[in-house]
């Protein structure tokens, strides 16, 4: 259940680091040894681990009696996993918009 939640956030950095390798060179900007080139090979290479670890966390232990509730337990938790912290998230969010406007005072 964590190996998913931990590695789900690299999925989107990978990929980020392809399309971001395109761009043009900010000025001071100190380029990666081997261009853009490099950069999309690590990032595959990134890319394809993570979603092999994520997928091997799929995989019951071989004397697992029941296979099919071990993926399921995996699967539910990570989800309630993820659902739990998007909850905090957005109750984060809407109490920092609600103190903002508190701040602001009577219009």
């Amino acid at each position: 259940m964590m190996v998913v939640a931990t590695m789900l956030p690299f999925v989107p950095l990978f990929a980020a680091a392809i399309k971001l390798s395109a761009g043009a060179p900010v000025p001071g900007e100190v380029r990666i040894p081997g261009g853009r080139h490099t950069v999309v090979v690590m990032a595959l290479i990134g890319l394809a681990t993570t979603l092999g670890a994520i997928a091997l966390a799929f995989v019951p232990p071989a004397d697992e009696g029941r296979p099919a509730i071990a993926v399921l337990k995996v699967a539910g938790m990570t989800t309630a996993l993820l659902l739990a912290g998007a909850a905090v998230y957005f109750a984060g969010g809407a109490r920092a918009r609600r103190l903002e406007r508190l701040a602001e005072g009577p219009s």
